[in-house]
């Protein structure tokens, strides 16, 4: 993750995350734990700023709570407590968390 991704996630609201439950839960192999609750967000970003490549879309990120205070340790302020799972999309498609 550079450091624009970081900023774009450090500049989401509390307030817009969803939680999200998983109906099984998963393993997650590099934390050693199961998974079954998370939260998405979404934030404008835009993408190779600066460049003739640049694009403006989603950027969609998960989170999972990190429990392992090991990895807590290693990490910096920003990621502390959380893991994030970032993509950056264009689609014009409504989120499926959003649905109802």
């Amino acid at each position: 993750m550079n450091r624009g991704v970081q900023a774009a996630i450090a500049r989401i609201s509390e307030d817009a995350w969803t939680s999200i439950h998983y109906p099984q839960a998963v393993l997650d192999e590099e934390a050693g734990e199961w998974i079954s609750e998370a939260q998405v967000a979404e934030t404008c970003y835009t993408a190779f700023a600066g460049t003739r490549h640049q694009v403006t879309a989603w950027l969609v990120v998960r989170r999972v709570r990190q429990l392992d205070p090991q990895v807590n340790a290693r990490q910096d302020k920003l990621l502390a407590g959380w893991r994030y799972h970032a993509f950056f999309t264009d689609t014009h498609l409504s989120p499926r968390w959003r649905r109802t």
